[in-house]
């Protein structure tokens, strides 16, 4: 198992350093860990903005929390410290995020923007003919076959770590929950990895709107309420997960079950509690990482927080070896792990997976609490 990680981990030193192919996704992200250390890093907001520039204009399929952190430099920069004018301004990026999900409600989660004429524009466009047309091409986009597949696999996770059967003798969902790993594997050789390129991200309006309601993720928890009322009987729970997370479960009377979409995160929150859960996905993942990014399935960042994930519950593997592991989640940066790792060796392995620096995510935080902005986007802050 060992050998294979090392495997994984070297890898992408031979894939970045191969000419730029077009379609390759590895270059892509190495232009956004450009552009964050220009900015964050080496206070230099023309190189940041090339470097996202270059990424936008040469890849179809953009991240949409890229396009929305270009955005907010853009509108910073232009406003305030630089005299600089992007080859694209705030706005650009922004209309271009419709594409991705992008909605205005996501802009009224960002403090400097909410309730702002930026805002206000913002709805404006939306209902322009232009918005419309590039929102229904994200609705388009999006694999709704295997999205209602990783639906049925988040529910059934969901049921699995409810606290009052957890450790019960006689529960189904344990067992079923082996099948799902099984499944899982499967979907992702013939979808590819469930990320935002085929998935989008969490949006539970998305199947209203294509007009087939029926299959949305709350339509489905509601169909599935009467299973998990006969596992739980006539004792009604409460808070069983912390609101915090992306998915939080109350038990207000036994046959109402709610399961919450976390929809103000550009990110597929359903999915990455899954993963907290199921830390044994990395091993799942592993094989396909180098081939799912490069394709521009899956995140660098997301295979990172994986990756930790893993080591954080399996820390031998990171100790005995000293092994650095990628520290994009705050939660996992404060574990013990982290006095015997140090920075540099961080950050080498972050470069060679196209990632910012740990100066510049640590950079971004204060920048954010400073501006009114919002750079990290997931439940579990790796993005």
């Amino acid at each position: 198992m060992l050998k294979k990680l090392i495997t994984v981990l070297l890898f992408p030193l031979y894939l970045v350093a191969q000419p730029y192919a077009g379609d390759n996704y590895w270059q892509y992200h190495q232009w956004i860990a450009q552009a964050e250390n220009a900015f964050f890093v080496d206070n230099n907001a023309d190189s940041c903005l090339y470097y996202y520039d270059l990424a936008f204009d040469n890849f179809e399929f953009n991240y949409v929390n890229d396009l929305l952190n270009a955005a907010q430099i853009s509108f910073y920069t232009s406003k305030d410290r630089f005299p600089y004018y992007p080859k694209h301004n705030y706005e650009y990026y922004l209309h271009k995020g419709v594409k991705y999900g992008l909605r205005s409600k996501h802009l009224a989660f960002i403090p400097m923007w909410a309730e702002s004429e930026v805002l206000k524009d913002f709805q404006v466009y939306e209902n322009l003919e232009e918005g419309k047309q590039r929102h229904r091409y994200y609705l388009h986009s999006i694999s709704t076959d295997y999205l209602c597949q990783i639906y049925d696999l988040c529910i059934a996770d969901q049921k699995m770590v409810l606290e009052e059967y957890e450790n019960s003798e006689n529960n189904p969902y344990k067992d079923s929950l082996l099948v799902w790993d099984m499944k899982y594997q499967q979907l992702v050789q013939k979808y590819g990895f469930p990320g935002q390129k085929i998935l989008g991200i969490d949006d539970n309006q998305l199947f209203d709107e294509l007009g087939i309601s029926c299959l949305d993720f709350k339509s489905k928890v509601f169909r599935d309420s009467a299973a998990l009322t006969r596992i739980i009987g006539d004792r009604p729970l409460t808070s069983v997960m912390p609101n915090g997370d992306t998915i939080y479960i109350e038990f207000d009377h036994i046959d109402t079950i709610l399961y919450e979409m976390n929809t103000n995160r550009l990110t597929q929150g359903l999915l990455e509690s899954f993963y907290v859960h199921q830390d044994s996905m990395y091993a799942y993942i592993e094989k396909y990482a180098i081939e799912e990014i490069e394709k521009g399935n899956l995140h660098p960042r997301l295979y990172a927080f994986m990756y930790d994930t893993y080591l954080s519950k399996n820390p031998l593997f990171c100790s005995e070896k000293n092994m650095a592991i990628f520290f994009v989640d705050r939660s996992v940066g404060v574990s013990s792990l982290a006095s015997i790792i140090p920075d540099d060796r961080i950050n080498g392995l972050r470069k060679k997976f196209c990632i910012c620096s740990l100066e510049a995510d640590r950079a971004k935080i204060r920048f954010a609490e400073d501006q009114g902005c919002v750079f990290r986007w997931g439940h579990t802050q790796y993005l």
